[in-house]
C-alpha cells in the first residue's frame, strides 16, 4: 500500500505515503480518513509525501476529493490539514487543487515535518481563558 494512517491520541492523524503515489491513491486515504469511526474527533491531519518517489493526478480525480471533503465538514469541521511535501510533482498537484478548491479545511503546505507539526499543534491547542 503506497500510504499508511497512524491515529494519535484519536484526534490526530499522520498518512504516509511512499513510493509512485497518484491522485488516486490520495483519494482512496481520504475516503478512509472520512469513513473512520474516529473521524468525529479528528482534530488535525498530516499528509506525509516525503517519501514519494513519483506523482500523478488529474483534474478530475482532484475535484471529486473536494467535493467528498465539503461534505465530510458537514459532518467534523474542526479539523485543519497540513500537507508535507518537498517533490515538484507533488506540490504541482497540491497547487491545482488549492487554486480552485473551496476551502472544506484550512489547509497549508509545508517542506517540513517539524513545521507542519508546530503549525497543527499551534492551532489545534484549547485557548485558554484568563479570568477577569
Amino acid at each position: 500500500m503506497p500510504y499508511e494512517f497512524s491515529w494519535n491520541r484519536g484526534s490526530s492523524l499522520t498518512v504516509t505515503y511512499t513510493g509512485q503515489t497518484s491522485d488516486a491513491e490520495f483519494l482512496k486515504a481520504v475516503l478512509s480518513e472520512h469513513g473512520d469511526y474516529r473521524f468525529d474527533t479528528l482534530r488535525c491531519v498530516l499528509h506525509d509525501f516525503t517519501g514519494v518517489t513519483g506523482c500523478s493526478f488529474t483534474d478530475e480525480a482532484l475535484f471529486e476529493i473536494d467535493y467528498h471533503s465539503i461534505g465530510a465538514a458537514f459532518t467534523n469541521p474542526n479539523i485543519r490539514v497540513a500537507i508535507v511535501a518537498d517533490r515538484p510533482d507533488v506540490l504541482a498537484m497540491f497547487a491545482v487543487f488549492l487554486d480552485r478548491r473551496e476551502s472544506a479545511y484550512p489547509l497549508r503546505i509545508f517542506a517540513s515535518l517539524p513545521e507542519a507539526r508546530l503549525w497543527l499543534e499551534e492551532k489545534t491547542r484549547p485557548e485558554i481563558k484568563q479570568p477577569g
